[in-house]
């Protein structure tokens, strides 16, 4: 599989899963716009696969089976029939996306494994610093940078998957957190549930 063919499949994976994401992406540089796509086509595959993994043993495979996926794309040898996995191996390359930032997504979907809520705010931030922060890393990285200051407010910015419990998302199963800093209390709503990731897929 080519590097092109790779690249068109994640295209077509962020328009059929995420029209709302895919269209509002159509005006970045072709390569910058397909790194999105590989980007997406990854966090997507990472999300499943804790959402629909069935039990609890199989879903911890599959986070290891996505460690080793990741693994594969660092080293640049991934498989070669993985149209996902061939994009993100070139993404990864091309605009040096620092591998943290994707291990941190891991890590974020192996604890929707077990935890449906966190204790207080800190708890919490540390959950979308894993998810919605290491997102906004990767995509940093793709847009293109020159202040070296970009990436800490790109991560600060998880705070507010933390403090928007308005975000709509229905099928929301993170709950929010025990107690909440009076800073950042939470506005009375109908839809109680911290957004988790995939919001607007």
């Amino acid at each position: 599989m080519t590097t092109d063919e790779a690249y068109a499949f994640c295209r077509a994976v962020a328009r059929t899963q995420a029209r709302n994401f895919y269209y509002g992406f159509v005006l970045l540089p072709p390569e910058r716009r397909a790194g999105i796509y590989a980007a997406y086509a990854f966090s997507r595959r990472a999300d499943d696969s804790v959402d629909e993994g069935g039990s609890t043993e199989r879903r911890v495979a599959a986070v290891a089976r996505l460690r080793g996926e990741l693994d594969a794309c660092a080293a640049g040898t991934a498989p070669p029939d993985d149209p996902v996995l061939v994009a993100l191996s070139d993404t990864m390359r091309r605009f040096s996306i620092p591998r943290r930032h994707l291990d941190a997504l891991i890590d974020g979907v192996e604890m929707d494994i077990t935890i449906d809520r966190y204790a207080d705010f800190a708890a919490l931030k540390g959950y979308c610093d894993r998810v919605a922060g290491a997102v906004g890393l990767v995509s940093l990285h793709i847009f293109g940078f020159r202040d070296p200051a970009a990436p800490g407010h790109a991560a600060e910015s998880s705070t507010s998957c933390a403090t928007s419990p308005r975000t709509p998302n229905a099928a929301a199963s993170i709950c929010p957190p025990t107690r909440w800093p009076h800073t950042a209390s939470p506005r009375r709503t109908s839809r109680p549930g911290v957004p988790r990731r995939g919001s607007g897929r």
